[in-house]
């Protein structure tokens, strides 16, 4: 289940960690490489979000649609031509102040996607998820699934359904705390 909000304040991060402003395209594979992440070591992603093989490498499909829409909150956000730009004052003490929908444990994933990918170029950073992401090139038909980034990292059957069965019962709760709000 996509969550838009906590995916605007994802992206604030990053841009607050770039000094503020960064292009939308490798924003698009921070995030994408922060949810394959999140999916291997806990399971889960931290978006919800769905994800496309597109030529220039997997992207995940409603953060780009809304980056390309300038659909993220305009109080968080501001996308101009192909950068984007973080409007938020952050806490440098303690940026989970700010970023509040962020747990620590999405922090130290962010962190660590920042601290491996952060000083690449867009550019360079696209070419290198053709290689470190193999299901962007099993993917012909454009949708990469959940299943097809833990087949390529070598799940068994058993452990890929028990990982989409955790994240399906996940997704029905965070439905049913949004039902009840």
């Amino acid at each position: 289940m996509y969550d838009k909000e906590l995916t605007t304040q994802i992206i604030g991060y990053f841009l607050w960690k770039a000094g503020g402003a960064m292009p939308y395209l490798k924003i698009l594979k921070l995030v994408y490489l922060a949810d394959r992440k999140a999916l291997l070591d806990i399971g889960e992603t931290l978006t919800g979000d769905a994800y496309s093989a597109m030529k220039l490498g997997p992207a995940p499909y409603y953060t780009y649609n809304s980056l390309k829409q300038d659909k993220f909150d305009s109080q968080w956000l501001e996308h101009k031509k192909f950068d984007v730009r973080l409007k938020k004052e952050v806490n440098s003490n303690d940026p989970l102040d700010t970023f509040e929908l962020l747990s620590p444990i999405m922090q130290s994933i962010l962190d660590s996607i920042w601290d491996q990918y952060g000083n690449k170029r867009k550019y360079d950073l696209a070419k290198l998820t053709h290689t470190i992401c193999p299901e962007w090139e099993a993917c012909k038909d454009d949708s990469i699934e959940l299943a097809d980034i833990l087949k390529a990292e070598g799940y068994t059957s058993a452990q890929i359904h028990a990982t989409l069965e955790r994240v399906a019962e996940l997704n029905r709760l965070k439905e049913f705390s949004k039902e009840m709000q």
